[in-house]
């Protein structure tokens, strides 16, 4: 038996002050994922594995202490991440001993941050299929990236729209609330606004932000909020999508 921690209580036993060590077991040195494991009746065992990483990072971490090269096998199959799978210096090898993970020899195990869309039919008299992703089945309520049989997909968008100007806070005239697009630009009547985002590029930078309408009698109002991302380019051209 090996002691990871000196961690205890104090118990009054025949008239005598005893202190009990509680015990951190070295256990065995390789350990088990797999999709169809279970964190929660699971030992980390080749017969009985965990289901998660996650679940495997926090046990080694608090339970075993360390003798030799430790690794993690995971099984085949798709492993769709809820919350992001992070590794800190907690998380590292100790005593001079790497703790690696790995894939179970013959087999390919897939850490997706994504979710996997299903249920897709034909949509009658169109060239398209459609699926649903609601929010209370776990999708997320907007997403920048779909791969299709693991290749990047395009999303819907539309074509390029220059603005017709920028939107000027009245209080301070260096802050910009938004884009002024004129009424034949060929911005569309967006039924499915909250699903719309502004592809906005300029000075050698392109900016994703989320969009508005509040209306304007002569000219369309696109009204930009918090940025999803910014990437460095080399054009200027504005885009919603």
């Amino acid at each position: 038996m090996t002691f990871k921690r000196g961690t205890g209580h104090l118990q009054i036993g025949g008239g005598e002050l005893d202190l009990i060590v509680d015990q951190v077991t070295s256990g065995p040195q390789t350990f088990y994922v797999s999709p169809s494991g279970s964190d929660s009746s699971g030992d980390g065992s080749q017969g009985n594995p965990w289901q998660t990483v996650a679940k495997a990072r926090d046990y080694l971490d608090a339970n075993v202490y360390q003798t030799g090269e430790m690794t993690v096998y995971l099984r085949g199959g798709r492993y769709e991440l809820t919350n992001t799978l992070a590794f800190g210096t907690a998380n590292s090898g100790a005593n001079g001993y790497y703790i690696t993970y790995r894939a179970y020899p013959g087999e390919t195990p897939t850490i997706s941050g994504g979710k996997r869309v299903t249920g897709w039919a034909p949509v009658s008299g169109q060239p398209y299929w459609v699926a649903s992703v609601p929010t209370n089945m776990g999708f997320a309520d907007y997403f920048r990236q779909l791969y299709v049989n693991g290749v990047r997909a395009e999303r819907a968008r539309s074509d390029w729209i220059p603005a017709a100007n920028y939107l000027l806070d009245p209080l301070n005239t260096n802050t910009c609330q938004g884009l002024l697009f004129a009424t034949n630009s060929g911005l569309k009547a967006y039924a499915n606004l909250s699903d719309l985002r502004l592809l906005h590029i300029v000075n050698f930078k392109v900016v994703e932000f989320t969009a508005a309408v509040p209306g304007r009698s002569n000219q369309a109002l696109l009204a930009l909020f918090n940025p999803i991302v910014s990437v460095l380019v080399w054009t200027c051209k504005t885009q919603p999508r």
